[in-house]
């Protein structure tokens, strides 16, 4: 083979392996980026279901008032001004932390 084809043939043989590690490289950055993804999203998952957990009890407990509410008015026969306050401050409560909850539970993690 004439020494300029070699010469060729050698440069392409060379560009052909740069090129092959550059895609290795890529890969490697790639599967990082995924390993690291996953273990963020598996983190704001843990975050998301603890902030959830703790709506939860916050929605029983102002259930729990509620009931106590409603039950101290049957015993009493009728309702107050002050328990009137109460009762209409712990269902607006409710009513924000269930809004709140509701939106965490259709917020995904963002992927990166």
């Amino acid at each position: 083979m004439p020494e300029h084809l070699q010469d060729q043939t050698q440069e392409q043989e060379d560009q052909a392996s740069l090129a092959e590690n550059i895609l290795k490289d890529l890969k490697l950055q790639l599967d990082l980026r995924k390993q690291s993804n996953d273990a963020n999203r598996e983190a704001l998952q843990g975050d998301l279901d603890a902030e959830n957990a703790r709506h939860e009890l916050a929605k029983e407990h102002l259930g729990d008032e509620i009931a106590a509410l409603k039950d101290q008015v049957a015993a009493g026969g009728a309702s107050t001004p002050a328990m009137d306050a109460a009762f209409e401050s712990i269902a607006s409560k409710l009513t924000a932390v269930s809004a709140t909850a509701s939106q965490l539970a259709n917020v995904s993690p963002p992927v990166a």
